[in-house]
């Protein structure tokens, strides 16, 4: 039962797992509003899609790899994947700013999510945009859709090996991972499956400027056996036949469980949500309102209790105090030193969760580094190379390493001064600690003490109660 948390907590934990953070104006507007009114308003503030247009034809060239095998000399060559290091960097940015300071939360929330789930890297920086604006396009949309769209990219097809994939030397990797990773989960295939599945997604491949093409010429058109259904079986019809398992249902439910609610998994509660996916047609929207408006959602059990990712808490300090950053390469070197780059995932699995996001090293980082942003600390290893607007490289001064930023503390300032500044150590951790925090009673005791006297000011509270290890959680 959710009884006992209160309203307030229920906004701040719907927004942290289907958004990042509820800034103070989201919260008083949601104050009067009942859940499921707020859950409809998240859909409606995310139905609108812009996608990235970082990359042009008139910025980039987007057939890079043939500009660099034609440049004239090696300091032509150098220049162009400089040129491509660059736009990768401006490409992360442009989407960390979309999560922190953009609008569409659930949006951008969700096509983090299906950017790990379909893990993936191209050193083209263009076809990585192809894909990522592919991926948000579908995020809250139909998975068999999304599924395609990304099966028939071309930084997928070349991640996988599967524009290699021809009759007569079958490329197996993208099918195994199709199956394994994607759709189905080990143990409910076999190894002919995957060779099945491989031929019948020979030809798959893109043109000069990354769209993709299908060759017939180079397809196995014999009759292949996948799942235990034969015929004359092309990449669609895999996709098809993947869809018509349950068990696909079943394992991107049970996925998309893990992240929004509980790494705990009820298992009559997956069923019946895995059933009414598969029912729904693969409807995401569908399934994330019959989770996000479900009244379990919000029970103890489920609160405060997964570990932020680093893209998570970063997206989330920006939104929740409107961070700019002045130099843009910061929020890049944040994801680095915390181990999660956006568009560069470890391998084919995608990112690791929980408590494998935190060691000795990174944990240091992340507690320090609300005071790294707001006290106006230093990081010692800040690169001392930024990117301009042109997206030239410049040279800082190396003796000047702290982070220029603006942020937005006043609205905060405002809320406790509306909730009363005698109680504002308390409402301070109420709006940023999502855990319980009966444990923490004395401690916000003393620092209203110190607000009291002068000691503290809010956005010194605020920093105090952001360095915690609860903040970690959401």
């Amino acid at each position: 039962m959710s009884t006992g948390i209160s309203h307030q907590k229920k906004i701040q934990h719907l927004f942290w797992r289907a958004g990042f953070g509820a800034n103070t104006r989201e919260l008083l507007a949601c104050y009067k509003r009942s859940i499921p009114e707020i859950v409809d308003a998240m859909f409606e503030d995310a139905a609108e899609f812009t996608p990235f247009n970082t990359m042009n034809e008139h910025n980039f060239p987007l057939r890079l790899e043939k500009a660099i095998r034609e440049a004239p000399n090696q300091e032509k060559k150098k220049a162009l994947r400089v040129k491509a290091h660059i736009m990768h960097a401006q490409l992360n940015v442009d989407w960390i700013e979309q999560m922190g300071l953009g609008y569409g939360q659930l949006r951008e929330k969700m096509a983090l999510f299906w950017h790990n789930h379909f893990a993936c890297f191209n050193a083209n920086p263009y076809r990585m945009q192809l894909q990522i604006n592919k991926i948000r396009k579908h995020a809250l949309g139909n998975f068999g859709d999304l599924l395609k769209e990304v099966s028939k990219d071309s930084a997928m097809l070349l991640f996988l090996g599967n524009a290699m994939n021809v009759k007569g030397k079958p490329n197996e990797n993208f099918a195994r991972e199709l199956l394994e990773l994607f759709t189905l989960g080990i143990g409910h295939y076999t190894e002919k499956d995957i060779q099945e599945a491989a031929r019948a997604l020979t030809g798959w491949s893109f043109d000069e400027h990354s769209q993709f093409k299908d060759r017939p010429h180079k397809h196995d058109k014999r009759k292949k056996t996948f799942l235990g259904q034969t015929g004359n079986w092309n990449g669609d019809d895999i996709i098809r036949i993947v869809l018509e398992q349950k068990q696909t249902a079943y394992f991107i439910t049970e996925k998309l469980y893990h992240f929004l609610v509980n790494k705990k998994v009820r298992k009559k509660r997956l069923m019946a949500l895995a059933n009414f996916f598969y029912q729904s047609n693969y409807d995401i929207t569908a399934l994330l309102k019959k989770i996000l408006s479900a009244e379990w959602f919000y029970n103890a059990e489920n609160i405060g209790t997964k570990m932020k990712s680093p893209i998570e808490l970063l997206a989330g300090l920006m939104h929740t105090f409107e961070i700019d950053f002045h130099d843009k390469k910061t929020a890049l070197h944040v994801q680095k030193v915390l181990g999660q780059e956006l568009m560069k995932p470890p391998n084919v699995k995608g990112w690791p969760s929980g408590e494998d996001w935190i060691d000795i090293t990174t944990l240091a980082f992340r507690l320090n580094l609300p005071r790294y942003l707001f006290s106006r600390g230093k990081i010692h290893s800040i690169p001392v190379k930024q990117l301009s607007n042109e997206g030239q490289e410049l040279i800082l001064d190396p003796k000047k390493k702290q982070i220029p930023l603006t942020y937005n503390f006043q609205k905060f300032k405002e809320l406790l001064i509306r909730l009363g500044k005698e109680r504002s150590a308390e409402m301070t951790a109420d709006f940023l600690l999502q855990p319980d925090t009966s444990h923490l009673t004395s401690f916000i005791k003393r620092k209203q003490g110190a607000f009291n006297r002068g000691k503290l000011n809010e956005q010194s509270l605020a920093v105090t109660f952001l360095s915690l290890p609860e903040y970690q959680l959401c």
